[in-house]
């Protein structure tokens, strides 16, 4: 019985016979590994932030001005009155109180994503850190 039955497969053993294996210079070793060398030094990890100081600003200038908002905008909130009542006599305008009303679920959560915003972002800095071996 005949093991070499496809022609290719008698081709293939042809080609393969007639080839010496390839040997490498001497010093191959030694340059792949100055070229990983090269590789890993060329490809350091430089530290940025998730979020940049731009980034940082916009955050806090679009908290600040929803907190302004809702401290002035809120029509018919008790707590309004607290707010009216910090500020120096002579500078409450009450035609500021009027225009947005905002339901108690709708605060709750904003403050709820607030404090889970400002919870979670240490939290990823420091996995961050971590996983980068500051």
């Amino acid at each position: 019985m005949d093991k070499h039955k496809d022609p290719w497969d008698k081709l293939g053993r042809k080609v393969f016979e007639n080839i010496s294996p390839e040997m490498p210079s001497e010093d191959f070793v030694a340059k792949v590994a100055r070229r990983i060398t090269e590789l890993e030094q060329s490809k350091a990890t430089v530290y940025r932030p998730l979020i940049t100081k731009k980034g940082w600003l916009g955050i806090l200038l679009t908290f600040g001005t929803l907190l302004v908002a809702m401290a002035f905008y809120s029509q018919g909130s008790p707590n309004i009155e607290k707010w009216w009542s910090l500020l120096p006599e002579g500078s409450q305008n009450p035609q500021l109180n009027g225009g947005l009303s905002i339901s108690k679920v709708t605060l709750y959560g904003l403050l709820a994503f607030t404090a889970f915003f400002f919870v979670q972002i240490p939290l990823l800095k420091k996995q961050y850190e971590r996983h980068l071996g500051f």
